[in-house]
């Protein structure tokens, strides 16, 4: 992370000691109040602290009126650095936007902004003193809004302050995009990704049974084909469970997860002989190498998992009314 340096008369390089916003919402965000141009030349901040029924407020709705067609930014503060956490926070946001139109317009009109000349659909904005390079990379997967990231850092050297704007974007030219004549199956599995029919066999089976197990709990998720793996996923794009071609034989079932199995009390079955904890991605791969597998075992695995997703989403998930 870059540092700041004051030149003294003896052009000596003085290090300028960082002064971080000491919370979001009154500090971070009266800062950004105050200078709006941070956000866009011609941006006008219209609303704060939205109540959106999602649980937690909405940081910011601005309007970008450099062109004849305003443009909606929603606003996402924080006074640490952002990781993938954050997507799916500002993604139920953007929601939420999106599905009520008049609340917004109303918001506008209170400001005596045309809602008629701006468009509702959001441009996400995240600022934080840290972007994690992970989470600029992932938000190219969501073809559905824009985004834009801002790293903000304050200094103070005796009674002067100094804050450095940087605008982070995607290090890859080009983000994968997964089409309907891309979309994938058990068949391209064998015949694109040459993966052995056996091996195949097992990742239907798992796939096959957590889809029955998830039935059971009365919950409905969507199961996506990606390239050697098959996530179960709520709406927005967010993986729940999943299933995935991980070791060099049989096929892994993944379950996201708040922390380790043992620090949740969680016990793996008998036939578990190769795991992974990914504490990046909150994930942990349990491999099959038998198609006769008893996949019932990971039950309680199952159930964290979906107990973690609610938690986090602050919600019930789909179909479970729970």
């Amino acid at each position: 992370m870059p540092e700041l340096f004051r030149i003294g008369t003896d052009r000596q390089a003085l290090k300028v000691a960082e002064e971080a916003f000491r919370d979001e919402v009154g500090d971070l965000e009266g800062f950004i109040k105050a200078n709006p141009t941070i956000l866009g030349e011609k941006v006008n901040i219209f609303a704060e602290q939205i109540d959106t029924g999602l649980g937690s407020r909405l940081d910011l709705l601005a309007v970008d009126q450099s062109s004849e067609t305003g443009k909606l930014l929603l606003v996402e503060l924080k006074n640490e650095p952002a990781d993938i956490r954050v997507l799916l926070q500002v993604l139920r946001y953007a929601g939420w936007v999106s599905s009520s139109p008049d609340s917004v317009r109303l918001l506008l009109e209170r400001r005596e902004i045309d809602a008629s000349k701006v468009e509702i659909k959001p441009t996400i904005v995240v600022i934080a003193p840290a972007i994690q390079d992970e989470l600029i990379e992932l938000s190219q997967y969501i073809a559905s809004f824009e985004f834009t990231f801002i790293e903000v850092r304050r200094f103070k050297a005796d009674e002067q302050q100094f804050v450095v704007v940087e605008r982070r974007t995607a290090t890859s030219k080009t983000p994968p995009v997964v089409t309907v004549q891309q979309e994938w199956s058990w068949e391209r599995y064998e015949i694109d990704l040459k993966i052995p029919a056996k091996r195949v066999a097992i990742g239907r089976m798992l796939a096959q049974r957590l889809s029955e197990m998830l039935a059971d709990r009365g919950v409905d998720l969507q199961m996506r084909f990606r390239k050697g793996h098959t996530p179960f996923q709520m709406a927005g794009g967010w993986n729940v469970v999943g299933t995935e071609k991980y070791w060099a034989s049989g096929w892994a079932a993944w379950f996201k997860l708040p922390a380790k199995p043992e620090e949740l009390g969680l016990s793996l079955p008998s036939w578990a002989k190769q795991t992974y904890w990914a504490p990046d991605w909150h994930q942990f791969y349990i491999n099959v190498t038998d198609e006769d597998t008893d996949v019932e075992d990971v039950s309680e695995f199952l159930d964290a998992s979906l107990r973690y997703v609610a938690e986090l989403t602050g919600q019930p998930l789909p179909g479970s009314g729970s």
